[in-house]
């Protein structure tokens, strides 16, 4: 019976472990594909193609920007971009790290840090932020995924900007 019992402990803990092992790698795999469309965001802010950028959209995104009322629908967020742009706004750098990421069906929730430097109008040299971010990627028919939510806040507190408060 001791023995028995002792074999189906062995044979319970190799296969969490294989189950352990199977999931990072499956984790990885999911990591390094959202790694190259990021990738992907980061050259077209950069390089400002719209077409692109807009391509890594589903038609009823939800966006949640810093300091600005929610977006709702492709066409009103990339008229959005448009205007800043226009405004003077110029993405010069921008680096997004992945922190953790949650699968849910046709779902994928990356939660992650990110750092920025853009020109802004009246300002000499470019200002850079960072801050933390959520994207909710969705499967496509197709297979591909695209931003259904993104919402990203700035570690940076108003309050303390310029006023000369130390924190504490």
């Amino acid at each position: 019976m001791k023995s028995t019992v002792k074999i189906m402990l062995l044979a319970l803990t190799f296969t969490m472990a294989v189950i352990h092992v199977y999931s990072q790698t499956e984790n990885k795999k999911l990591i390094d594909e959202l790694n190259l469309l990021n990738s992907k965001m980061i050259r077209a802010n950069i390089s400002g193609d719209m077409e692109t950028l807009a391509s890594l959209y589903v038609e009823d995104i939800i966006y949640m920007p810093n300091w600005a009322p929610m977006v709702k629908g492709l066409d009103t967020m990339m008229e959005k971009n448009k205007e800043s742009e226009e405004a003077g706004f110029k993405m010069k750098s921008m680096n997004l790290d992945i922190m953790e990421v949650f699968e849910c069906g046709d779902l994928v929730i990356e939660v992650g840090e990110y750092s920025i430097s853009l020109t802004v109008p009246n300002m000499p040299q470019p200002v850079a932020d960072n801050g933390k971010y959520v994207t909710i990627w969705e499967r496509q028919k197709d297979k591909s995924r695209k931003i259904k939510i993104e919402t990203w806040n700035t570690d940076i507190n108003p309050m303390d900007m310029g006023m000369g408060m130390e924190k504490e």
